[in-house]
């Protein structure tokens, strides 16, 4: 946020709206001149994206693996394991290769097609559905927290270390922040509005917000689909899904670390005897 606002202060308004040049190039400009601002912002760039690509490529990963180990993927065991190929450090191979084929469809997919309009349309439906509404989904949750009753009966408040008022203030500023773009984006833009502004959407102005919760609505039907329809037929019929896990943990420089895990999927009747399954392990390092 602070760099934003600083392009903002430094960087005038019309260059801000001009697509002949980004924003940080422009930003460098006031202080050197075009080539070295261009040669400079150039190596910025490369390595900032090359940090993100390596950042994402594994952090995503990691997501996918444990959305795997919930069992709600097909081919679960495969993309939830994690293989040793070299060194002490388990890699998730399955959930790399589901990310590297989702990149490649996504590159193939928009090859013949203008791309400005399609990564606007991505990093929009991206910012809608993970940063708006999961974050105010988290404000929410905060707020939940601190204002109802555990099964025991007792209150967060009672258990959390953290300053109560502040808590609460900061969730509701989560939720409010957050909540403003997913409500705001079903609105047009206004006939006041700048074309220079207008032109910046590209798309449609109800695309992103159409994208969006057309995404979040799939995801809901494909779970309740997961949970209350399989279990009507075939061999799950009368059957419960239930994901067991258990967790080694050792301790490095104070801190607990997980080093290990063993989850378990099995279709269960209401007593909860195992009628099928497989068993997922992140195998140990053969050294150990």
């Amino acid at each position: 946020m602070m760099v934003n606002i600083s392009y903002m202060i430094v960087v005038s308004k019309d260059a801000q709206l001009s697509e002949e040049q980004g924003v940080a190039l422009a930003f460098f400009g006031n202080f050197m001149d075009d080539y070295k601002a261009s040669q400079l912002f150039a190596a910025f760039t490369g390595i900032s994206s090359l940090g993100n690509i390596i950042v994402m490529t594994f952090t995503a990963a990691r997501v996918k693996q444990e959305i795997a180990k919930e069992g709600i993927l097909p081919f679960a065991k495969f993309f939830g394991e994690s293989n040793f190929t070299s060194g002490i450090e388990p890699i998730p191979v399955g959930a790399l290769l589901l990310h590297w084929s989702i990149a490649v469809a996504i590159i193939v997919g928009t090859w013949p097609i203008d791309p400005l309009p399609y990564y606007r349309l991505l990093t929009g439906v991206n910012s809608y559905t993970l940063d708006a509404f999961f974050s105010m989904l988290l404000g929410i949750g905060m707020l939940c927290l601190r204002f109802t009753r555990t099964s025991s009966g007792g209150h967060w408040r009672d258990k959390s270390s953290s300053n109560h008022v502040i808590s609460i203030i900061a969730a509701v500023i989560t939720v409010v922040t957050n909540g403003f773009p997913i409500i705001a984006a079903w609105f047009p833009p206004s006939s006041t509005t700048p074309q220079d502004i207008k032109d910046i959407l590209i798309n449609p102005w109800y695309v992103i917000a159409t994208v969006g919760w057309c995404v979040l609505a799939f995801s809901v039907i494909y779970w309740l689909v997961f949970r209350f329809v399989l279990p009507r037929f075939g061999n799950r019929r009368g059957l419960v899904f239930v994901v067991e896990r258990e967790t080694f943990v050792h301790s490095e420089h104070g801190y607990y670390v997980q080093y290990h895990e063993i989850v378990t999927f099995n279709w269960v009747s209401e007593l909860r005897r195992p009628v099928a399954g497989y068993q997922l392990a992140e195998r140990s390092h053969p050294n150990e």
